[in-house]
């Protein structure tokens, strides 16, 4: 029978460990994350199938056998344990009225291993440190469950407090534990107020536990209340033992008065029949009649005594160890219980059950886990990865657009806009010159019909014209910089791919145009200084008679005639202007002008080059940078958290599909196991391995814009 304990140990070995890897991959991606509802609906599930694995694949690995002890509080459990361990246990076992499971396993040495809900393990060195943690998380979980009975909703460990204490493994030197390679499992006493998830702890184990012992005290063996639970131990294990813990030292008071043996003392099984007769259901009467229900009345106290005594040395002899068995002394009959135990251990039947509780069991947490894989906040997790991944595409092309756009050469294409608007403003000088010669014309006509001075022609309106020019050249400027900052300074979209850049960062060019213009008409106008447009040496001066005659100079005669060069102030009546003067002087006149308004109208251009456009230009690219650099301090760190986050979630989606693979072949796996071991299983009702659910639709969430995200899975949830 070992031999096929080893074989079918080995082979499920390497049908299921394989699982474990993609397994803890998959439920380290749904712990880390960031997601609420996936923690809620899928977490707890996969560490609760991932620790029931690990408690499966031990089990079989190491061929052992797991023993489940259950009973109310103070029922005699941890005496129990002391016997069958041969070892004390009591003080690491004694977890009064805290639901956790403890498993108590030979090791030649002492450890203590604590596991809580939220995985977390811590290692205790000695039983009082032991005691240390077990006092805290007692009172921690009392101040939980009070919290959530004030808001009226059932306490769950997960959610309310993920530092419950879970599981506790313990192992010690048990010499009987490891002959019959045994592990007693501890369960919480019964009837406690912070019993919670007792059925599912004691249906987890159903798989990986073939025996049940059920203890009781013979005070308590007729409260009804006691066996509320009992039958669904009939239901979940293939062999129950219900120990009857009497006291074989009490004694009562007789009609004199006397002390004497009571009815435990000498007809234990009085009681049992009495029970039996009178207490117990159909149910519980049927599976005694089938075998799998057998009820032992035990002096635990006593027999745990013997046991303990015989394992320090001091215990009976072989021959009253015999006549204990044969009934002469109450510890016998512990000796009948643990023989019976060890028979049943030992036989076919318990290899059968073995084998088939777990291939049972394996196909029950493969469907577990394939129905998590399968979750419908599975499909709603991928389908917000997909809108991540869509976000972050987005928020990169924006990001990249930005940075081309700050690249870009706005310095040059401002130049070019301003040259391809150059062809107009000439245009427009040309008008004004054009304006300004008939201002010069009819002003000198008018000059020469009055007595006006040179000087008054020339302060007075030759250059006032010359300043309303340059002012005039200043407005239509601006007008025109205003008309193509309205049609959005067509020359500065030179590519479709800065047009797309600006329309991706929905920049307002004409908005940062119009900005960019206040700066410049807040500035103070300014313009090239106006020059003395009309000396005297520009208006020449014919000489009279008396002129030759005294030998006057050119400059003499126009002195005595205009005024002085500096200031010539001298009032010419219009006669003498146009006999001294006539149409050579007019003719100077018209050319010095011509030349004072070219020059005027060029230096103007070249200015308003400088304080208009060139302003301009300084201040529209100084908005759109700032613009633009704001924008990439904004996004780079969007960009990284959503990049960061889908990395981290994307995870999840290829973890699961990783797992539900190795699922698959997990069950295909675990159905050879279960052909190669059919003549074993022949005479045993077992339930099969579901299939494999339907490959999922398949979405890849990253297709067009990540190549290096693998393709996720969006599962679809099975049909009920």
């Amino acid at each position: 029978m070992r031999t096929a304990f080893t074989s079918f140990s080995r082979d499920f070995s390497r049908s299921v460990r394989p699982l474990l890897e993609p397994f803890d991959a998959a439920l380290g991606a749904v712990e880390t994350a960031p997601d609420d509802e996936l923690h809620a609906e899928i977490l707890p599930d996969f560490k609760h199938a991932r620790d029931q694995l690990g408690v499966l694949l031990e089990k079989v690995e190491s061929q052992q056998t797991y023993v489940m002890i259950f009973g109310p509080l103070k029922s005699g459990k941890s005496t129990l344990m002391n016997a069958l361990a041969g070892a004390y246990v009591s003080e690491v076992t004694s977890l009064p009225a805290y639901p956790t499971v403890v498993f108590v396993s030979h090791s030649g040495t002492y450890s203590h291993r604590v596991t809580r809900f939220d995985g977390t393990v811590e290692e205790a060195d000695n039983p009082d440190a032991l005691h240390g943690l077990i006092k805290v998380a007692h009172s921690e979980l009392a101040d939980a469950i009070l919290e959530a009975e004030r808001q009226s909703r059932t306490f769950d460990p997960m959610v309310d407090l993920p530092r419950t204490i879970k599981r506790i493994d313990v192992r010690l030197p048990a010499g009987e534990l490891e002959a019959s390679d045994t592990v007693l499992v501890d369960t919480p006493g019964l009837y406690t107020r912070m019993k919670f998830g007792y059925d599912a702890m004691t249906r987890d184990f159903r798989h990986a536990a073939s025996i049940a012992i059920f203890v009781v005290r013979s005070d308590n063996i007729f409260l009804e209340q006691v066996f509320e639970e009992f039958t669904e131990l009939l239901d979940l294990f293939s062999r129950v033992f219900l120990v009857l813990n009497y006291d074989s030292s009490k004694v009562d008071v007789d009609a004199q008065g006397r002390l004497v043996p009571s009815l435990e003392q000498t007809e234990p099984e009085r009681i049992v029949r009495a029970f039996e007769e009178y207490s117990m259901n159909a149910r519980m009467k049927q599976a005694e009649k089938e075998g799998r229900l057998r009820i032992v009345p035990i002096d635990l106290l006593r027999s745990a005594s013997a046991r303990l005594q015989q394992a320090l040395g001091t215990a009976l002899d072989d021959a009253d160890a015999q006549d204990s068995k044969e009934g002469e002394n109450p510890a016998g009959r512990f000796l009948e219980f643990r023989d019976e135990l060890t028979d049943f251990l030992d036989s076919n039947d318990h290899l059968n059950t073995f084998i088939s509780d777990s291939l049972t069991r394996s196909g029950i947490l493969l469907d577990q886990l394939e129905g998590a894989a399968v979750h419908h906040s599975i499909r709603h997790f991928v389908k917000r990865l997909e809108d991540l991944v869509d976000a972050r595409d987005e928020q990169r092309r924006l990001l990249q657009a930005t940075r081309d756009t700050l690249a870009f050469d706005w310095t040059g294409a401002l130049e070019i806009e301003r040259r391809a608007a150059a062809p107009g403003a000439r245009e427009r000088s040309q008008l004004v010159g054009d304006a300004l010669r008939s201002q010069v014309d009819r002003a000198l006509t008018d000059w020469f019909g009055t007595d006006a001075s040179l000087d008054t022609l020339v302060e007075g309106t030759l250059v006032p014209s010359l300043k309303n020019a340059r002012a005039k050249l200043r407005v239509l400027a601006l007008d025109d910089l205003r008309r193509r900052i309205d049609t959005g300074l067509p020359a500065l979209n030179s590519t479709d791919e800065l047009r797309d850049a600006i329309d991706l960062l929905d920049l307002d060019l004409a908005a940062l145009g119009r900005e960019a213009l206040v700066d410049v008409e807040s500035r103070p106008a300014k313009g090239p200084r106006i020059q003395w447009p009309l000396s005297t040496d520009d208006v020449p001066v014919k000489k009279r008679f008396v002129d030759w005659l005294l030998f006057r100079n050119r400059d003499t005669v126009s002195e005595r005639l205009l005024g002085a060069a500096d200031r010539p102030t001298q009032k010419i009546p219009p006669l003498q202007k146009a006999r001294l003067l006539g149409d050579a002087a007019r003719a100077s006149m018209v050319g010095a002008l011509e030349r004072a308004h070219g020059k005027l109208i060029q230096a103007t251009l070249a200015g308003l080059e400088r304080d208009v456009d060139a302003v301009f230009a300084a201040a529209f690219e100084e908005r759109l940078r700032q613009i633009l650099t704001l924008r990439e301090e904004t996004l780079v760190p969007c960009v990284d958290d959503l990049v960061h986050e889908v990395e981290v979630r994307r995870n999840v989606p290829v973890r699961l599909e990783a797992l539900r693979a190795a699922l698959r072949e997990a069950r295909a796996e675990l159905q050879v196991v279960r052909d190669r071991n059919t003549p074993v299983l022949s005479d045993i009702e077992i339930v099969p391995v579901r299939s494999a659910e339907p490959e999922a639709e398949q979405v890849d969430v990253d297709q067009e814009h990540d190549p290096q995200l693998d393709p996720v899975s969006t599962p679809v949830e099975p049909a009920n």
